[in-house]
């Protein structure tokens, strides 16, 4: 392998050279991707709910999600995962 000394290839870690370019990419994407999901699931434990979500909006929302009509049938839900495990089959 050439190591280009031109000045236009600079490496934080001399080692870092001997790697392929493609490993180094791969590398900076996980590295990249490591940051987020870390940054991802430190927002999701400290993040708090917002202060306009409260049990009174909670109940007008369910109710709503509830009773959305349709032109041919009965009500449907909009989200019938969240309460897949409440149905008895």
């Amino acid at each position: 392998m050439v190591v280009d000394r031109s000045g236009t290839n600079r490496l934080p870690w001399s080692s870092l050279a001997r790697v392929s370019p493609n490993v180094q990419v791969a590398g900076g994407v996980a590295a990249i991707m490591g940051a987020a999901a870390v940054m991802w699931s430190y927002r999701r434990t400290v993040a708090t709910t917002p202060r306009t979500v409260n049990d009174e909006w909670r109940a007008a929302r369910a109710k709503m999600d509830l009773s959305k009509e349709r032109v041919a049938g009965e009500p449907v839900e909009v989200n019938p995962i969240r309460h897949a495990g409440k149905q008895k089959l």
